[in-house]
């Protein structure tokens, strides 16, 4: 009968309680009695509980239950309680869960779970219920140990005296929250078992803590919320407002309550109302009627950021991983192409009827070689030739030839910066990235106002300038910073996170391969720089690329890139040699993967006069130079090969 009654309420809609029959189990002679209760959630779900009532207890709905003890045991964060000499009068299930503790350990000491630096703090008595606010390091049963933010008072006085602790495991962001004045409770409200304004482990929380009144999470109101929550809310989280107003619903309000009502069972991610961009994890609990009673709203923009920023640079890896090994067979492909169409040339010159033919056919390759070298810029795996040099210099050395690719309609200026360190990079591959930012603000000034002036400014920087643009992954140290400024039309936000991928173009048909800022991002990533852009919808985009400072290092031992030039005595030839004549004499060792680009280039070495040696990997080859030890005149090698590479096996060449 009482679960029949049970059932029929919640059909209805209403929570209901009831005590069911006393049960005898197995040998015992003593009764046992439960407590069922029901409570609907939302309109398809409901929420039931059988809890256990104990011998000498009240019955349910006498009131005996403080509603504040409820959200210690099932708070997401860990709760203790603890007498001077150590002993553990009570821990929540939070914190034995975190520890690895299990439930039935009732000698557990402060010693045990965690160092002596807390110890101090739990020892030492506070008066006046001020809490004290530390790091600890907790110890869990397996040993691990991991960092905690601790607050505690101390109730009681002498041998008596008991503390209360929260312990919370947060981020630095979570962690750093203004000491906001919390909202009274009025008596009206204390009297329906609002928290008390003393009560510091409520009002000092490092997260938001709210206690809530109404039949379902999403009409729920708001009975007090504690400093953090009020911080975080920006002061929306007051007495008697709607909790879910503190939250943005972009699908509607009914499917903003239907992800509170999930927040019963775990944390649900929210985006907070008038924040840009801010998050919170939040978890609702409900008292013994099914009804909520408190929430717990965690901040989690950091972490949502890092997160989205990891996926994008996950990303753009797994696009550039895929470019480059494209990139590398189109290459092999063009290069049997464009090697066979020049011997076809040679044998059919200009006024020969198939000369315009083949002529077309290379210079369609050529184009097809230069796509190729741009998405092996972009996936960082094209040739580099860094050097250290004066950036100023650089680009005043290259304002002439870029101010011819720049249209006249716009202004062009450069402003250099003063005492500025020199960086290691591939010139050509700079002035690359720096043309085609610079013709992208073009294109994007003349189609919003005909013309407009484009700046390219250079500075010294360190990480605090980027965090400065809410760009946080530049790491410490010094930099040079070129700044690339129009006043175009701006970036729309919607676009901003795409437009680095390859291929992404928001020109029309035709007038952009989508390569253009996939080709900068690559060539900075490479330079072991950062690049992002600052932009505002129609008042222009700045593009800033962080260089690393040189700072001059040893030559390690073997380091090829680092060896000095070393001067090797050559005898004169008899004659010199022609211009343009490749003929010669002497033994080529040949090294490349790709049968057929390797059988066209043996070919073209052989007619030249030379002996070629082929090999199809850099094992093979190696063990060619250990066999034909000082015989060998000339190594050509690919680069990017299976197993052994090209600059690993010249490495291991070198002795031979």
């Amino acid at each position: 009968a009482p679960i029949y009654r049970l059932s029929k309420a919640v059909k209805l809609g209403v929570a209901k309680t009831e005590m069911l029959p006393a049960l005898l189990f197995g040998d015992s002679h003593t009764p046992v009695q439960f407590e069922a209760s029901v409570a609907p959630l939302g309109k398809t779900r409901a929420l039931w509980r059988l809890r256990r009532v104990e011998a000498g207890s009240q019955t349910a709905g006498a009131g005996s239950v403080d509603p504040r003890a409820l959200y210690v045991e099932d708070a997401p964060v860990g709760f203790f309680s603890a007498r001077r000499d150590g002993r553990v009068v009570y821990i929540n299930q939070t914190l034995r869960q975190m520890l690895g503790l299990p439930d039935g350990d009732n000698a557990l000491r402060l010693e045990d779970i965690m160092r002596p630096e807390g110890l101090k703090l739990m020892k030492r008595e506070v008066r006046g219920a001020t809490s004290q606010r530390a790091e600890v390091v907790l110890r869990a049963r397996d040993g691990v140990e991991s960092t905690a933010t601790m607050i505690t008072t101390w109730s009681g006085k002498g041998a008596e005296a008991l503390t209360r602790s929260i312990v919370y495991v947060a981020s630095a962001s979570e962690q750093a929250v203004r000491r906001a004045p919390a909202p009274a409770l009025t008596p009206a409200m204390e009297a329906k078992g609002g928290v008390r304004v003393d009560d510091t482990m409520f009002t000092d929380a490092p997260f938001g803590v709210v206690r809530l009144d109404g039949e379902g999470v999403e009409s729920a109101v708001m009975m007090d919320a504690n400093r953090a929550l009020v911080e975080m809310s920006d002061g929306r989280a007051q007495p008697g407002a709607r909790f879910a107003d503190l939250f943005v619903a972009d699908q509607g309000p009914a499917a903003l309550a239907e992800e509170l009502g999930k927040a019963l069972d775990g944390a649900r991610t929210f985006k907070l109302a008038g924040q840009k961009d801010r998050s919170a994890d939040v978890f609702v609990t409900l008292d013994r009627h099914g009804r909520p009673s408190a929430a717990y709203v965690i901040d989690t923009t950091e972490r949502t950021q890092l997160e989205q920023r990891a996926a994008q640079g996950a990303k753009l890896q797994a696009i550039g991983q895929l470019a480059g090994e494209l990139a590398h067979d189109f290459n092999n492909l063009l290069t049997v192409i464009i090697l066979n169409v020049d011997r076809l040339i040679v044998r059919h010159p200009p006024g020969d009827p198939s000369f315009f033919e083949l002529r077309s056919i290379n210079e369609a390759s050529s184009r097809g070689a230069e796509l190729v070298r741009t998405l092996l810029a972009y996936s960082r795996k094209q040739v580099f030739r860094p050097e250290v040099l004066d950036i100023s210099d650089a680009l005043a050395d290259y304002y002439v030839l870029l101010r011819d690719i720049i249209d006249e309609r716009i202004k062009l200026d450069i402003v250099h910066g003063r005492d500025l360190p020199r960086v290691k990079v591939d010139k050509g591959q700079i002035e690359t990235a720096v043309t085609n930012l610079c013709t992208n603000a073009r294109d994007a000034m003349i189609e919003k106002n005909g013309g407009g002036r484009l700046t390219i400014r250079t500075s010294r920087a360190d990480a605090a300038a980027a965090r400065k643009d809410g760009f946080t992954l530049v790491t410490e140290g010094d930099y040079v910073m070129i700044e690339v400024v129009d006043d175009g039309a701006g970036i729309p936000p919607e676009i901003m996170e795409k437009i680095f991928q390859p291929f992404y173009t928001t020109k029309d048909p035709g007038k952009g391969t989508g390569l253009g800022l996939a080709t900068v991002y690559g060539i900075v990533k490479q330079s072991n720089g950062f690049i992002y852009p600052v932009s505002k919808v129609g008042r222009g985009t700045t593009f800033k690329i962080f260089l690393p400072a040189w700072t001059q290092e040893v030559a390690a031992p073997g380091d090829i890139l680092s060896d000095a030039p070393t001067a090797v005595p050559v005898q004169a030839p008899a004659q010199p040699a022609k211009s343009g004549d490749l003929a010669g004499r002497g033994s080529i060792l040949l090294v490349e993967d790709e049968d057929g680009v390797r059988g066209i280039a043996a070919q073209l070495l052989a007619s030249c006069g030379y002996q070629v040696i082929e090999a199809s990997d850099g094992e093979k080859a190696l063990e060619i130079i250990k066999e034909h030890s000082g015989s060998i005149d000339l190594l050509i090698s690919d680069v990017v090969m299976p197993g052994m590479d090209g600059p690993a096996l010249l490495k291991e060449a070198r002795p031979w």
